[in-house]
């Protein structure tokens, strides 16, 4: 059986608002779609966005409004909201799950309700009929039929239909924002990659390096 709760000082150093001296445990999201450190539960974004202070009042809310994750309606308090996701409450507002400068995880708010989702290919594999896979950092699968897309590279993608609206490739010149390493949430320009490493300058025109992997190519109107 799953345990529904973490202990607050092993808790991911990406999730906000951890008093980890005061607080024993904390809420644990259920297994799904993306890692630990790039997650948190739906009642904890309830509660950080001040519509309830207990759980009572977040199954409440829960059981009461529509509350869609990805345009998927979601009644499970401890459900994964990962890097990327966008919760939309019905009557509050739409909002999207990004990481700050600091490296934690960061609500956004969206002015309008969207049904279009930025991610990034982790995988390819060749698929029967020829076939090419995307596997994606959120855990979905698409199917696509030109080979011109590379493990690295973000999509914008349409949901429900997984339609790809926009390739965005990991290369020179591409904004990225880091989601690991020492330097996690800082954003930059890639001026070099080399292997599996890559060179990028920020905006206070220091230059890094750090792994490709850890880089996730972005537009600016999805990350703030």
């Amino acid at each position: 059986m799953t345990k529904r709760h973490l202990k607050a000082r092993v808790a991911p150093k990406s999730w906000p608002n951890v008093l980890r001296k005061n607080t024993k445990y904390v809420s644990k999201p259920k297994p799904g779609t993306h890692k630990l450190e790039f997650s948190l539960t739906l009642g904890s974004i309830i509660k950080d966005l001040g519509l309830a202070k207990t759980t009572r009042e977040i199954k409440k809310i829960l059981n009461d409004k529509e509350i869609l994750v990805d345009g998927r309606r979601v009644k499970e308090r401890n459900f994964s909201i990962g890097f990327m996701d966008v919760v939309s409450i019905k009557d509050i507002g739409n909002y999207r799950l990004t990481i700050n400068e600091s490296g934690f995880l960061k609500l956004i708010e969206l002015k309008v309700s969207t049904n279009i989702k930025l991610t990034k290919i982790i995988n390819k594999t060749m698929y029967r009929g020829s076939r090419l896979q995307l596997n994606l950092i959120d855990s979905r699968n698409v199917l696509v039929k030109e080979n011109k897309y590379n493990v690295g590279d973000s999509l914008v993608i349409e949901l429900p239909s997984q339609k790809i609206t926009e390739h965005l490739p990991l290369k020179e010149g591409s904004f990225i924002l880091l989601i690991g390493g020492k330097h996690i949430g800082d954003k930059g320009v890639i001026e070099k990659i080399s292997g599996k490493n890559i060179v990028y300058k920020n905006k206070d025109n220091n230059s890094f390096e750090t792994l490709k992997d850890y880089a996730f190519v972005f537009k600016e109107d999805f990350v703030k």
